[in-house]
């Protein structure tokens, strides 16, 4: 039979490549990118209650939700360096963008994705203020793999 690893890696990459096929069909349509911010702001929510339940993190706040998205991170093979402390998230390479940059679609990227869904992740924690840094990815027009997210209280 195949290894696990061989089969994660298989199932992972299709997910990618179904998210990637069905943003492509919906493209064609004026409001795709209202539609997949959308999508976005639910997806998130449901993963960060499912994994709060599989890793049983109790409690609200920037602590419990970096324990969450650790997971999340990990699992869709993100670069980043984390400082809960200060409530800082860099990511340092983003798994979507380096998909978008070989498809050649960098231009559908405005970091609109990426706020809805960490935004997302922090409401199901209680955290409100997720800001991303110059719109992250996106810096004098160019498309970047990394960028900070920075979340303030009050």
């Amino acid at each position: 039979m195949f290894p696990p690893d061989v089969l994660k890696e298989y199932f992972k990459k299709s997910y990618f490549a179904v998210d990637g096929l069905w943003f492509m069909k919906v493209e064609e349509f004026e409001k795709a990118l209202e539609i997949d911010e959308s999508v976005w702001g639910i997806q998130p929510r449901i993963q960060a209650r499912r994994v709060r339940e599989l890793l049983s993190i109790r409690g609200e706040g920037i602590k419990p939700l970096f324990s969450a998205l650790r997971l999340k991170l990990e699992a869709e093979d993100y670069s980043y360096r984390m400082d809960p402390e200060k409530g800082i998230l860099e990511i340092k390479e983003c798994p979507w963008i380096r998909l978008l940059e070989k498809s050649e679609r960098g231009h559908l990227n405005e970091g609109v994705i990426c706020s809805s869904e960490f935004s997302a992740w922090g409401r199901e924690f209680n955290v409100e203020g997720f800001r991303l840094d110059s719109r992250g990815c996106l810096e004098g027009g160019a498309l970047q793999t990394a960028f900070f997210i920075e979340i303030r209280i009050g």
